[in-house]
């Protein structure tokens, strides 16, 4: 090979293009060449140059066009211009392609669409850096070892149209620092497999004033976009990045922070990067979407100093998948958060933190995501619903005060069939509407408590229905404008509510339904004032029950079917006329009247030895069931007149006379003689005894009794009862002479044995000489007490024992207790 050929400019400056072409194609060594104007067009289409090829500083006033030519060593262009097009269409390099401080006019416009990179193949280095670029860079389809177009200190790397890059192969890395494109930056289909730099370089902030379009892209390395401004939408759908993406703020020489802003959509809907998705001061002005997107590492979205990553709409990660965490702590999302069906593998974050709460302007959609961590919204403020229905979280899950920050909710916390392994934690929390918790199913414990003196605030409901929670529940330090609901829920430890603050606005119509459930410990209190808030505990299960403060009024307790094993009230006894029984009390709070809670309750009260209790509720059952019948069946009485127009109403208004009269007074009586067979030795000892004690006294006078005989003529001639009649002015009365005895006949002992048998005359005692009772006025001490006689006397109260002593046997034997 020679020695290389010399071009050299005339006084002008102006080289031979024709001597250039010439030297090429018949593949000449020439020197480099700095300097010079070339007017000629340069067309080496499909040639081939073994030499290296130094052309710095030279101004092409033509069509540069080297397409599908081939240099097997490099071609240095640095600081040309090219005033006309420049096409390296399927040129092959084997070196490097050195266009450094190059400049590409392309004034007319004819030649603009076919300036172009395209399926250029440059084995090293395409160094561009601080070009400047009047038209459209089009690398499609192109495959180079190392792309470099960032920035120089000096000067910046400017594109006045689109970098276009569809289905390119950068083997190395591709280097866009710095970078000014007026349009669109297009990556689609290429392949880098080294890093991909679009971050701050020099001092300078790469900007994109169009779209960057990372379609069905896939990186090797990082793709960086730290301190980017992005006037359009960042397209990474379907792509694929090995080294993560970074989107974080960078300081520059000047230690000032340059933050990441996207004017239009982050979209990286199914693209699959590891490990690490980085958001972290980003200013993302359309929303975010990570929909289907498979992220093998973490997602960051937190603040960055004192900056907040602010996403001013959607944030799409419906189906995500994430191997480690998604931290949207301190963000501000200024639509919905949408993770619907997502898969974190370890924590969700969205909790206070550097001095910045997590705010989402929207509502959050957690439905049947599963978090195989924890999720955590402590101080967080959410404008619109929670919703976790059917999600599966394994460790725990936060709405606490954060640094006396409290979480607010705008709307609902939607946990409907979720699963939590761990604790839910709603201490302080405000939520404007409901909680419901309905079928979720929890290992952990719930608690409610008074957080840095927030209370939790809840604005309607909490709605615990058909729950099934395996620790502890604590509501001590909620305040409820709604209801508990609670009916099937199934709570394996303790449930503790502190009910004084239930429904502060609306009293009357408050209610903690705790309606078939099943329950450990339920432990309940009352506020004196709040005592119009309903329980109910219709066929509910709890081994204890605790009801502190007070209880409820009348009608606010609901027993139906309630069952439990220990049981312990609040001692009322001295306010209220319950014969000083509280849990007699407490049964009279129930609505509906249900005997079954009473025989639970006497069981129960028997079982622990509280005989005298429980005879006490028994009673109050019977006597409540007897004013339950009366207020059953005398509203019908008003209507009287329509009820005797039919023969059913005859029947109905016989029946409503005998429920109001003739029961009422049966009932009555039992009540008041042996207690409904719970105290029948009430008769022995304020009726038998006092009325055997009274005829005793009364038959001990000799007037008080007489011979039960028949007066016969045979008589008259008797010296026994001439004898006995001279004592006393015999009367004769329809043929009967009425003889008294003497005190040597009529004893202490006689009379005693006349009271007994009259006072218990379904027992014959017999008495001496036939004594009966006479017919003469009762009088004491020789001094008549009434006109009613021994006789009627007598006759009244052995009336009265044939009716006491079988009422004494029933209530002995049990059968008036057991028929209610």
């Amino acid at each position: 090979m020679g020695s290389s050929k010399q071009l050299i400019a005339n006084e002008r400056g102006i080289i031979s293009g024709t001597d250039l072409i010439r030297s090429i194609i018949h593949n000449e060594p020439i020197e480099p060449i700095d300097g010079g104007i070339v007017e000629d067009f340069i067309k080496l289409n499909s040639v081939s140059y073994e030499h290296k090829l130094v052309l710095r500083n030279i101004i092409f006033k033509e069509h540069f066009d080297l397409s599908e030519a081939h240099f097997k060593r490099s071609l240095d262009l640095t600081g040309s211009t090219f005033e006309q097009n420049v096409n390296f269409s399927d040129t092959e390099i084997e070196r490097n392609l050195v266009l450094t401080e190059a400049k590409i006019k392309a004034r007319q416009e004819k030649y603009q669409n076919l300036t172009n990179f395209e399926r250029v193949y440059v084995r090293g280095i395409l160094d561009a850096r601080a070009l400047q670029a009047d038209v459209k860079l089009n690398f499609n389809y192109s495959r180079i070892g190392n792309l470099v177009l960032h920035s120089l200190p000096e000067q910046q790397t400017i594109c006045k149209a689109e970098i276009s890059l569809i289905g390119a192969k950068i083997v190395y890395e591709l280097n866009c620092s710095g970078m000014k494109v007026a349009k669109d930056l297009v990556l689609q289909s290429a392949e880098i497999q080294g890093d991909f730099f679009c971050n701050l370089r020099k001092g300078y902030c790469t900007e994109v004033m169009g779209d960057v379009w990372m379609i069905d892209t896939k990186i090797l390395g990082r793709a960086d976009f730290s301190g980017a401004k992005i006037a359009g939408d960042l397209e990474l759908q379907i792509s694929e990045i090995k080294g993560a993406l970074d989107c974080k703020p960078e300081q520059d020489d000047r230690q000032q922070w340059h933050y990441t802003t996207i004017g239009g959509k982050a979209i990286l809907s199914g693209a699959k990067i590891s490990p690490l998705v980085d958001f972290r001061g980003a200013r993302i002005t359309k929303g975010l979407s990570l929909e289907r997107a498979e992220i093998n590492g973490n997602v960051f979205c937190q603040p960055w100093e004192n900056s907040r990553t602010e996403i001013l709409d959607l944030v799409n990660c419906v189906g995500v998948q994430v191997t480690g965490s998604m931290r949207f702590s301190g963000a501000r999302i200024s639509g919905d958060l949408d993770l619907k069906g997502a898969s974190i593998k370890e924590n969700l974050f969205c909790q206070f933190e550097n001095t910045n709460c997590t705010e989402i302007q929207g509502r959050v959609n957690l439905t049947e995501v599963q978090v195989f961590g924890s999720v955590d919204f402590s101080g967080a403020k959410v404008s619109g619903d929670l919703d976790l229905k059917r999600a599966e979280i394994k460790s725990k899950l936060d709405f606490e005060v954060k640094e006396t920050h409290r979480t607010e909710i705008g709307n609902n916390i939607n946990l409907a069939g979720a699963k939590i392994l761990g604790s839910v934690n709603f201490s302080g929390a405000k939520v404007a509407r409901d909680i419901v918790l309905k079928g979720v199913e929890i290992a952990g414990s719930v608690k409610c408590r008074i957080s840095e003196t927030f209370y939790t605030e809840v604005g309607q409901n909490v709605n615990l229905t058909r729950a099934k929670i395996s620790s502890s529940v604590d509501f001590t330090g909620i305040k409820i404008q709604g209801n508990f609901k609670l009916e099937g829920a199934e709570f394996s430890s303790s449930f503790v509510c502190d009910l004084n603050q239930v429904n502060l606005k609306n009293i009357e119509k408050s209610e903690a339904n705790f309606k078939e459930c099943t329950i450990r410990c339920l432990s309940v209190k009352f506020a004196p004032s709040l005592k119009h808030t309903k329980l109910n505990l219709a066929f509910t299960k709890v081994v204890k029950l605790i009801i502190s403060n007070s209880l409820p009024d009348k009608g606010f307790i609901n027993l139906e079917g309630f069952e439990f094993q220990q049981l312990e009230l609040p001692d009322e006894s001295e306010s209220n006329g319950s014969n000083g029984n509280r849990y007699i009390q407490f049964l009279e709070a129930t609505k509906p009247f249900d005997e079954g809670s009473y025989l639970f309750m006497e069981n129960w009260l028997r079982n622990q030895g509280a005989q005298l209790d429980a005879n006490r509720v028994y009673t109050e059952m019977r006597r409540r069931n007897r004013r339950e019948k009366v207020s059953l069946e005398i509203k019908p009485i008003r209507k009287w007149r329509l009820l005797l127009k039919s023969y059913r109403g005859w029947l109905r208004l016989t029946k409503i006379l005998w429920i109001v009269s003739v029961q009422q007074v049966y009932d009555w009586v039992l009540d008041f003689t042996i207690r409904y067979g719970t105290a029948t030795n009430r008769l022995f000892f304020f009726y038998f005894l006092p009325v055997l004690m009274f005829s005793w006294f009364l038959f001990f006078n000799l007037q008080s009794v007489e011979l039960d005989w028949t007066l016969t003529a045979s008589d008259l001639t008797s010296s026994q009862v001439i004898e006995r009649s001279i004592q006393q002015k015999p009367r004769l009365l329809e043929n009967q002479l009425s003889v008294h005895p003497t005190r040597k006949d009529w004893t202490l002992m006689n009379a005693f044995w006349l009271g007994l048998k009259t006072s218990i005359p379904v027992i014959p005692f017999a008495s001496t000489d036939k004594w009966t009772p006479s017919s003469q006025p009762i009088a004491c001490f020789n001094t008549k007490l009434c006109l009613i006689s021994y006789d009627t006397y007598a006759k009244f109260i052995a009336l009265l024992g044939w009716i006491t002593v079988p009422l004494f046997l029933a209530g002995i034997s049990g059968i008036v207790k057991r028929q209610p």
